[in-house]
């Protein structure tokens, strides 16, 4: 799905194409991780926390934490620029989880929400902007091993939408957001419901 805004620049107007949105993932079923936005060196140098810690074992945050390192270290690995996180773009993703556990929906979009786009200019201070920007937005979730940060992290990587987002080198922003339960199943702590928020701006 290919996405194209126009945002006006003094006076003019700038077609900004986005990156493809990846197509959610098909499988279902501690202390916090290294902050995504290190030099390539330490992100492959430090481990990241809990990368196998099932849902309901660890608080969200710390696995939405763990996930960004994990992506980091993938980056690191491929001589690619660390992703530095944004509260905007964590707090779209966690909201965006929230939805898909609380209407039974696992999708990109849930009836009634809104376009990414759109929720970030409305609810966050991330746009509207002068400027370029570029966003993209992974879904996953599985329970027990299925949901664990690192299980999310490979099956992403998979996924051949999904792993142009994660390592595309014009992206730089992330926000995770993870949510214990499953669609339809918000008392669920044994699945993980995960989305992840990618930006780029200037």
């Amino acid at each position: 799905m290919q996405m194209t805004y126009r945002v006006p620049v003094r006076g003019r107007r700038l077609v900004i194409a986005t990156l493809p949105l990846a197509a959610g993932l098909a499988v279902l079923g501690g202390p916090p991780g290294v902050p995504a936005g290190l030099k390539a060196g330490e992100a492959q140098a430090r481990p990241c926390p809990s990368p196998k810690a099932n849902p309901g074992t660890i608080g969200p945050a710390q696995a939405s934490r763990t996930v960004a390192c994990l992506i980091n270290r993938r980056r690191a690995h491929r001589g690619l620029p660390m992703l530095k996180q944004r509260a905007a773009l964590r707090d779209t993703a966690r909201r965006h989880s929230e939805r898909m556990v609380n209407r039974g929906c696992f999708a990109h979009l849930c009836p009634g929400e809104k376009p990414l786009v759109t929720r970030l200019r409305q609810q966050t201070s991330y746009l509207p902007c002068k400027c370029e920007f570029r966003v993209a937005q992974t879904i996953g979730g599985g329970a027990n091993a299925r949901g664990r940060p690192i299980r999310i992290v490979r099956n992403w990587i998979r996924a051949k939408r999904n792993r142009k987002v994660l390592f595309s080198r014009n992206l730089r922003h992330v926000g995770i957001g993870v949510v214990w339960g499953g669609p339809g199943a918000p008392g669920n702590d044994s699945f993980g419901t995960y989305t992840g928020v990618f930006g780029y701006k200037r």
